[in-house]
């Protein structure tokens, strides 16, 4: 998360608008590398969905309430209020905090927050800093990920809990207590950097999760010289379009003088994120994870 302070509506506004103009000769390239990485990223999942959802039958639990009001209105029971009321009450809350959240935006006196849905705790801030100047971490209170810590696995749940209390407020009284960093300074300037882990467990994960899925992926490359069926023309469709995601991007930071071979390390790099993020939004119905 970043960990800049929410900013006024009127700064916030003016700081857009002044850098949209400076930034408009760039935006051609940046607009065709980010197409580029968007059919990287959906045809990516395609290929992993097999392995995600028939072998590891992971939960995905951001589309379990989707799932949830489909499987309602198939057995006729969405509309009728007394049978389906924790619907309704949910629904409501969440449009309550919905409006809210775009209203901040519009309506002068409202705090601007740094993204829709995510509420500063301001005091919980202040608390921790009056305890140990070095905690720096953003306390924000997003309802739509509390929400999915109820559906999410326990386990998983208990990991993101554990491993964010103990980087946020423990880490920051060792590294002072053992005089690593002054007070008030960053923990990540400590000899040992939990950043850099928390950075690289997407990688991790990647490598892991490719490396446990190459049966399936075997599989799938397999059923490219099959005939035609619907299993075999996803496949195809995944992988073709998987090879031309890569390709385009390839090409693109080419033409803009990029090193080629600096290329190829950045996109294993790339591919590796993209991957452990999938699992990680798999897992967690989070867009980000850890």
């Amino acid at each position: 998360m970043p960990r800049a302070k929410p900013r006024g509506e009127k700064g916030r506004w003016k700081c857009l608008a002044s850098r949209a103009a400076p930034r408009s000769a760039a935006a051609e390239p940046r607009m065709r590398s980010g197409f580029a990485v968007m059919l990287i990223v959906i045809f990516t999942a395609m290929i992993f969905a097999r392995r995600f959802v028939e072998v590891e039958r992971l939960g995905f639990p951001a589309v379990v309430p989707a799932l949830e009001v489909f499987r309602a209105y198939d057995e006729g029971i969405i509309f009728k209020l007394r049978t389906y009321w924790p619907f309704y009450i949910g629904f409501f809350v969440g449009l309550g905090i919905a409006i809210y959240s775009t209203l901040v935006y519009f309506i002068p006196g409202f705090p601007v927050y740094f993204a829709w849905g995510q509420f500063w705790w301001g005091a919980w801030d202040a608390f921790w800093k009056s305890l140990n100047p070095s905690i720096s971490d953003w306390w924000m209170f997003v309802p739509g990920l509390n929400m999915l810590f109820f559906i999410m696995p326990l386990d998983v749940s208990a990991s993101v809990c554990i491993w964010t209390g103990f980087k946020s407020i423990v880490w920051p009284f060792i590294v002072v207590g053992l005089g690593w960093v002054a007070p008030g300074a960053s923990p990540d300037a400590a000899p040992v950097n939990l950043g850099f882990f928390t950075f690289a467990s997407a990688f991790a994960l990647g490598f892991w999760t490719l490396v446990f899925a190459l049966p399936t992926l075997r599989a799938s490359l397999r059923s490219l010289g099959a005939k035609s069926s619907e299993e075999a023309l996803v496949d195809k469709l995944a992988w073709c379009g998987f090879a031309a995601g890569w390709l385009l991007y390839i090409l693109i930071f080419a033409a803009l003088g990029a090193h080629v071979g600096f290329m190829l390390l950045f996109l294993i790099l790339l591919a590796l994120a993209f991957i452990g993020h999938q699992r990680i939004s798999a897992e967690t119905g989070s867009w980000y994870g850890p």
